[in-house]
């Protein structure tokens, strides 16, 4: 029950337990089942911030439901995207090395791909996989949403006190708990951590915010926390912040969503 498209092939688990693919580059995605009804921005969700506009899409995508309807789902990258592979200039450490354009990765074990704006974030997201069949974008506020939605039934067989708004037992966090704690409260790379990881998607919650097209008047939505903050209160995964389009710190990097065209 779950599209396969064209250049992919399955890797592991299931439409329930998150079924992931890869490209022939190994570039991972995990599908997160959804209707036109329930991909959706969650408004209630905590936040210094509401949206206030409509996401800006990628080029190429006029409708991010166009997948959801014809579908039942959409795929997200499986890891925050990292740092391109097999050159030294881009370290993911710096605004001088890192603000720039490349082609970012979707790979366990990878850097991170930090000091990067949201202006380079989405166009790298754009560069990744554009083709007939399909295309990459930077992650909306619906499709955070509801691949918040989505996991927040496996939560509890984390801890009972796990939940959307306390990420503190599935997230790298400065105040992680078990079983997340052990190696927390440090950037790490991609997929560090399998406590660290819900429905086979990585670092959703923790390790470092993560920029989505989401628009807050002239800025821009960033979701999910970082290792130096607590995990609850104003940084859990549901949780909206904001920034300049422009900016670029070591706290920020960002994920693709793949279309199906």
């Amino acid at each position: 029950g779950v599209p396969i498209p064209k250049g992919f092939t399955y890797k592991e688990g299931t439409k329930d337990t998150g079924l992931v693919i890869k490209d022939d580059n190994g570039n991972e995605f995990v599908w997160v089942p959804a209707t036109e009804s329930t991909y959706a921005k969650d408004t209630s969700f905590p936040g210094n911030v509401k949206p206030t506009g409509d996401d800006t899409l990628p080029n190429g995508i006029t409708d991010e439901t166009a997948d959801v309807v014809k579908y039942g789902g959409f795929y997200i990258g499986r890891y925050e995207a990292g740092v391109p592979e097999n050159q030294s200039s881009i370290d993911g450490e710096s605004d001088s090395t890192s603000n720039v354009k490349g082609v970012p990765v979707s790979k366990k074990g990878v850097k991170v791909w930090t000091c990067i704006s949201y202006t380079n974030a989405k166009a790298n997201s754009e560069s990744m996989i554009s083709n007939e069949y399909v295309q990459t974008g930077l992650i909306t506020g619906k499709a955070w949403d509801t691949t918040c939605h989505w996991i927040e039934d496996s939560l509890s067989s984390i801890n009972a006190s796990a939940s959307l708004t306390d990420s503190r037992y599935y997230g790298n966090y400065w105040k992680a708990l078990s079983p997340a704690n052990e190696n927390s409260g440090t950037k790490r790379t991609a997929g560090f951590n399998e406590n660290w990881k819900v429905k086979n998607i990585y670092d959703l919650a923790g390790n470092v915010w993560e920029w989505t097209s989401e628009a807050y008047s002239s800025d821009f939505i960033r979701r999910g926390g970082g290792c130096d903050v607590d995990g609850s209160g104003n940084s859990p995964v549901s949780f909206r912040r904001y920034n300049s389009a422009f900016i670029a710190t070591d706290a920020i990097g960002f994920r693709p969503r793949l279309y199906i065209k």
